[in-house]
């Protein structure tokens, strides 16, 4: 139980002391980084992103948080933690906590949400 309470204290604190940026959006998603959070090695970038939905996804989430990766040379993304809460900006409950670390790479189209986040984070 201490553990518990422990880990949805960290996770309530990180949210409350993350300085998110808005950094891409669309009508129906909203895709924020923590600038001090991303990491560089070569053209790898590492960093914490927020992804806050404007209507409730068929799993009755609004918003997760993610570590993701950029290779910023290959144009290419993937997620290696994924925390999913049911309400926006990381808010209500948690309701899925699924970790992936050696998670599939995948393009990043050009003109996605996920590209202007790539331009943001390749540029840092």
């Amino acid at each position: 139980m201490k553990k518990l309470i422990f880990t949805l204290l960290m996770i309530l604190s990180y949210s409350a002391w993350a300085e998110w940026v808005l950094v891409s959006q669309n009508d129906e998603t909203q895709i924020y980084i923590d600038p001090a959070t991303i990491r560089r090695e070569g053209d790898l970038r590492r960093f914490w992103t927020l992804t806050n939905l404007k209507v409730r996804n068929k799993s009755g989430d609004m918003s997760w948080r993610s570590r993701d990766e950029i290779n910023c040379k290959k144009e290419r993304d993937r997620s290696t933690s994924i925390t999913t809460f049911s309400e926006s900006m990381l808010g209500g409950r948690v309701t899925g906590n699924f970790n992936y670390p050696n998670g599939e790479w995948s393009d990043i189209a050009p003109s996605t949400l996920m590209s202007f986040a790539m331009a943001y984070v390749c540029a840092k």
